[in-house]
């Protein structure tokens, strides 16, 4: 099968069958055929001809002018590409199976861990109160579904399925809409705050809400995730910290990173893929 014949099928696929963002399916149709340009160049224009070590020289053998996340991007395209052949028995393996990622500079944010929101949870345990039950499910919502702090806070009681474990019609950055599930954690923490919260007698669907009874701002959000960091030896808490720790717990997991980024909202793969770079784990 020809390369061309084969990104085809491929875009096809992310396309009318696994349904990814329309951004996302240009990203994957750009980088296929910049392959196949490659590889033409090469002599090489079956899919069956393209070797371990065409890639590796297609990616620059780690030495190129590519950015790490660039690098990885395109690898990641590459590995999916591959593995999708694999899996309808078009090739009898993949050559971009054991091409390795770079690895990215460290960042100047770290991400958080769980013995880190652990830590979290053990200022609120202590504070006691409703407020800090309130906290404890704001934090974890935050660490265990990527939430932009703005999305979080838009949600009312009305999108909450309890029974299902997820939250409904979620308000994304561009007006998109999309539910999001619940783990353990999370879904324990929403129960315990639903209960707290009933007892307050809050007027209003917020889920989230203030002393007053009011939606909950953002400001007000900032300065208590931030008063908790400090109280747990993490001064430079925030809530978009919470957000970016959840998308690389998934990805150190072995989450597949189009899934972490219709978690994340993300419109395009390409804003997702500066998470890709691997952990030291």
């Amino acid at each position: 099968m020809r390369i061309d014949e084969a990104a085809r099928l491929f875009v096809a696929h992310v396309d009318e069958e696994r349904r990814f963002s329309p951004a996302t399916v240009v990203s994957y149709r750009a980088e296929l055929r910049l392959l196949g340009v490659f590889a033409a160049a090469h002599q090489v224009a079956d899919i069956e001809a393209v070797t371990r070590e065409l890639l590796v020289e297609y990616l620059g053998n780690g030495n190129s002018m590519l950015a790490p996340t660039t690098r990885n991007r395109k690898l990641t395209v590459l590995r999916s590409f591959f593995g999708f052949l694999v899996g309808r028995k078009h090739l009898p393996a993949s050559p971009a199976r054991d091409v390795p990622f770079s690895r990215a500079p460290r960042r100047d944010e770290p991400s958080l861990a769980a013995r880190d929101v652990a830590k979290l949870l053990v200022v609120l345990n202590r504070e006691g109160g409703w407020r800090s039950i309130r906290d404890r499910c704001i934090v974890l919502l935050l660490f265990h579904t990527g939430l932009r702090l703005g999305e979080m806070l838009s949600i009312d009681l009305g999108q909450l399925d309890v029974g299902n474990a997820l939250l409904r019609d979620v308000r994304r950055k561009g007006g998109r809409e999309q539910p999001l599930p619940l783990n353990a954690d999370a879904l324990a923490a929403l129960k315990a705050w639903l209960t707290t919260r009933k007892a307050l007698a809050v007027e209003g669907d917020a889920l989230f809400v203030s002393r007053r009874g009011g939606r909950l701002s953002k400001r007000a959000v900032q300065s208590r995730v931030k008063e908790i960091g400090e109280a747990a030896g993490l001064p430079s808490l925030h809530p978009h910290l919470l957000r970016h720790s959840f998308a690389t717990e998934v990805l150190a997991a072995g989450g597949n990173l189009e899934e972490v980024r219709r978690l994340l909202g993300h419109a395009s793969i390409t804003t997702t893929s500066r998470y890709s770079h691997p952990s030291d784990a």
